[in-house]
């Protein structure tokens, strides 16, 4: 049973991967599957239901948080992102911009700004809880699948390219928060973490 659950979600990935989620019928995803309509509604009652595990399967195996814990391993997990992206453009976009993806996004966004906060830690702890959130608010803004996705559409640059210009506003804004967070340590404004 668990295996026909993962085939369903894996080729409703895949179908994700070939055209736009609303083109993507039960039919075809049950020809496809190999399995019966009523198979993916005994495992998805609702449309609903079989997003959003597909969503959690794209965030476990496609784009899965990639590991940091300091400040300038913000800027190489989003240049790794950018690799995953760059390799399943189609998903990549429909994780940016769809019902899908704020479903997909929704936990692992929770798990990467937790991570964010606690890299960024050593560089925002001078600052007043408002700065910090700001800070941690356009670290989590910049380094987001959105950035990739605008960029390329708007802008028709790479992954690297997108890479490159998200590492210097962060390189940026990094090198402004130490100085914030050392001009207010100096003064004696630092805030309780």
């Amino acid at each position: 049973m668990a295996v026909t659950r993962e085939r369903i979600i894996s080729t409703f990935v895949e179908l994700l991967e070939e055209g736009e989620i609303d083109e993507i019928s039960m039919a075809a995803l049950a020809k496809r599957a190999n399995v019966a309509e009523r198979t993916i509604f005994r495992h998805f009652p609702n449309r609903a239901d079989l997003i959003s595990a597909a969503g959690e399967w794209i965030s476990t195996n496609v784009f899965q948080l990639v590991a940091f814990d300091t400040p300038a391993g913000l800027s190489k997990g989003f240049r790794a992102a950018c690799g995953m992206f760059d390799q399943s453009p189609k998903l990549a976009h429909a994780i940016a911009i769809t019902r899908l993806g704020r479903t997909a996004r929704s936990g692992f966004r929770r798990r990467f700004i937790e991570a964010s906060r606690q890299a960024l830690s050593p560089v925002t702890r001078g600052l007043s809880p408002d700065e910090r959130k700001q800070a941690e608010a356009i670290v989590t803004y910049l380094d987001n699948v959105l950035a990739w996705h605008s960029m390329r559409e708007e802008f028709g640059m790479s992954g690297p390219e997108v890479a490159d210009a998200v590492e210097w506003a962060l390189d940026v804004l990094l090198e402004n928060l130490r100085q914030r967070s050392s001009r207010a340590a100096k003064t004696g404004e630092t805030s309780p973490s």
